[in-house]
């Protein structure tokens, strides 16, 4: 891939999906948080799904773990695994903010629920 001003300083792997092709073919896809360096282009995470895909055979959906969502931040925290980081402090941080943003939104999404599903609040 060549050099990429990307710091992959953690990478988090969530479950496989449940195989839907035949045993022959690799099934499921690869879903991967990165951690990029503040500024870096949108683009590459493009390049880096394209390089996973054509390494692997199989779709390859990145996120950045900082831009993510608060709800995709803590599941990928919650349920993923990591499997490297450059900076341990730094991947440990990533990790926090996601479930703090997570626990500090739960009440948005409970009265959301309320509105649009009836939930209690």
């Amino acid at each position: 891939m060549g050099a990429v001003d990307v710091e992959t300083n953690r990478r988090r792997s969530c479950p496989p999906h449940p195989p839907t092709r035949p045993a022959a073919v690799p099934a499921g896809d690869v879903d991967l948080a990165v951690l990029l360096v503040p500024g870096t282009s949108r683009e590459v995470l493009s390049r880096l799904s394209a390089g996973i895909e054509g390494a692997l055979g199989v779709d390859a959906d990145v996120v950045d773990l900082v831009t993510s969502t608060p709800v995709l931040g803590f599941e990928i925290v919650a349920h993923g695994r990591r499997i490297f980081e450059r900076d341990a402090l730094a991947a440990d941080e990533a990790e926090e903010r996601c479930l703090r943003e997570y626990l500090d939104t739960e009440h948005l999404r409970r009265v959301q629920h309320h509105y649009l599903y009836g939930d209690p609040l």
